[in-house]
């Protein structure tokens, strides 16, 4: 189901409403409303077996006689009329010059999901006003106070919020985090994530979030917006190779010093998980190959390059640092590219040679990406075991140390 996140003002206005404590009420009374147990569940179940658009049906109709305004319920319609083949989420990157009128530029970043509809137009925030006594974004003497001009953008406000909030909240009750770090970035919150699949094959997973001048599909700006991203994946054990790719990577565009203080700064983390005994607390991953992978192998390419300038030079002419089956004779291809300002991580299908989507991961983020590694392996999420991981590093470390 689609996750509606608040932009920063988005996410003041909701504390300073109550719509915030509000969220946490609603999910902890388990708030049964048939439209938000149809927004915010993947199989919700309906008494009497009636059809999900019977109660969108019912909503409607009760949250049209209630708007009174024609403004609100020009509003209202603009929301529903949403078609998701058509219309998208925008997000505003600058102003048009040389217009008669000032005119935002935008960029889409989303297209409209079938659920839209019902949380823009402002019916899934309808549904709440019997709470306007806590929320005063619900009350229609109240709306205003927080810059909205009519009481359906409010509630669609409302609705988006407690939607986006009760789903992460359900997430986090019933699955396990993986091991995650985020950052904001021209004007973005991204959140990288690691992960494993049943076969134990590795998983890394982003997610986005606008965090400011959102326009909605019903062409209206909105303190709200839906996370988006994606995940890729490798097969087996990949997360020795994503250290490597990350030593490998800063060598190549930054030189031995700058590469010997990143491997400093990964000791650094390792020592943080240290027990006082010296060893390195973890659960054992459920597969017969766990741990098996010798890590001297992986310090052969890196001794080549560290030791010929003409084979790090021929390096900087081939930008994928890793690239191997996703699957067993599969033509997707897991890979790991060398980009200026870090790497990216993809899946792509041998056949097709021009750039794909990805995940990047600059460079100033490759500590924290090696500390969700460390803590993903800790966690048995895969084939690799931490030991591997603080063998490669320290292996790495004495290749360096013995470079003039």
């Amino acid at each position: 189901m689609q996750v509606y996140v608040a932009t920063t003002r988005g996410e003041q206005i909701a504390q300073d409403s109550g719509l915030a404590d509000l969220a946490r009420r609603i999910h902890e009374t388990d708030y049964g409303d048939p439209l938000l147990m149809l927004l915010t569940q993947d199989n919700p179940f309906f008494i009497d077996n009636n059809e999900p658009q019977d109660f969108v049906d019912v909503a409607i109709q009760s949250a049209y006689s209630g708007l009174k305004k024609h403004v609100e319920r020009v509003d209202f319609n603009r929301g529903l009329a949403i078609d998701e083949e058509l219309d998208s989420w925008r997000r505003v990157t600058g102003r048009a010059e040389g217009t008669l009128f000032p005119m935002s530029e935008t960029q889409p970043f989303q297209k409209a999901a079938p659920e839209d509809p019902w949380v823009v137009s402002g019916l899934a925030g309808l549904q709440l006003t019997k709470f306007r006594g806590q929320c005063h974004l619900l009350a229609k003497s109240r709306f205003e106070e927080y810059g909205y001009e009519t009481f359906a953008e409010s509630c669609a406000f409302a609705g988006a919020y407690i939607v986006g909030k009760l789903i992460d909240k359900d997430r986090e009750r019933l699955f396990d985090k993986d091991p995650s770090f985020s950052y904001s970035k021209d004007g973005t919150t991204h959140t990288v994530s690691l992960g494993g699949t049943f076969h134990g094959d590795f998983t890394m997973t982003e997610t986005k979030s606008v965090e400011q001048g959102i326009i909605s599909p019903a062409n209206k700006s909105v303190e709200y917006g839906p996370r988006y991203g994606g995940t890729i994946g490798g097969y087996h054990s990949i997360e020795p190779d994503i250290v490597e790719s990350m030593v490998e990577h800063t060598l190549i565009t930054e030189g031995k010093q700058a590469t010997y203080q990143l491997v400093n700064g990964f000791i650094d983390l390792i020592s943080d998980v240290v027990t006082p005994d010296g060893t390195i607390d973890f659960r054992h991953g459920n597969f017969a190959d766990y741990g098996d992978s010798d890590m001297k192998i992986k310090l052969l390419r890196l001794n080549m390059m560290l030791s010929d300038d003409d084979h790090l030079k021929a390096l900087t002419q081939q930008p994928e640092l890793l690239s191997q089956p996703y699957l067993p004779q599969s033509k997707t291809l897991f890979e790991i590219v060398s980009k200026p300002a870090g790497l990216r991580f993809q899946n792509r299908n041998e056949s097709y040679m021009q750039d794909v989507d990805g995940i990047d991961v600059d460079a100033k983020h490759f500590n924290e990406l090696f500390s969700c590694l460390l803590a993903q392996t800790r966690a048995g999420l895969g084939r690799t075991s931490p030991h591997q991981l603080v063998s490669l590093v320290l292996g790495i470390k004495e290749l360096l140390s013995n470079v003039d």
